[in-house]
């Protein structure tokens, strides 16, 4: 592959999961971390980190939000390890370790992060994802952002599969307000 076209595809296939991933990394943060961590922060290093282990993923493997989602995990881990911690009183913990392999992410993958932070349809559904019960918002990131199965988040959340399913249907229905986001939901 010739190295712009590795650019372009990247930055393709970024895009298209850039805000499900955000959607998952600001459900996860919260806002009582937000001003400690900051999701789009988490969003930089987790494009750097794809970026620089691009020529690893392999489509047959999977989506490139489920390879991505993977590295996210593993980014939100080490952030809210360095914040437990401590060392960050009155600022933020930073996404990574020191790390400024971001800069070497094509500009239009950064450029797409950051304007994921300021779009108005992500930010009315973070609102509203804020105002939902705890059960409902760990069924919204585990099925929803995370395409977890019913039989799956029904384990994680000690309800029955039909609950599960039951449950996910009312709030797929109450997501109709948030097409922008409904849209990047799984099933």
């Amino acid at each position: 592959m010739q190295p712009d076209d590795r650019s372009e595809r990247f930055c393709a296939l970024h895009a298209a999961a850039a805000p499900r991933l955000w959607s998952w990394a600001a459900l996860h943060v919260g806002p009582a971390l937000r001003g400690k961590v900051d999701p789009e922060d988490l969003l930089q290093e987790v494009a750097a980190r794809a970026w620089r282990r691009f020529d690893e993923f392999d489509p047959a493997r999977g989506s490139f939000f489920g390879w991505s989602l993977g590295i996210a995990r593993r980014v939100l881990a080490e952030a809210l390890a360095r914040l437990a911690a401590g060392g960050f009183e009155g600022r933020r913990a930073p996404a990574a370790g020191g790390s400024d392999a971001w800069s070497e992410v094509p500009d239009d993958a950064t450029r797409a992060t950051a304007r994921l932070a300021r779009e108005d349809a992500l930010q009315a559904f973070l609102a509203w994802a804020e105002t939902l019960e705890r059960d409902e918002r760990r069924l919204l990131l585990y099925r929803g952002l995370e395409g977890a199965s019913h039989a799956e988040v029904a384990a994680l959340l000690g309800l029955s599969e039909a609950a599960v399913s039951k449950r996910w249907d009312r709030l797929r229905e109450r997501l109709r307000a948030h097409p922008r986001v409904l849209a990047l939901l799984d099933g």
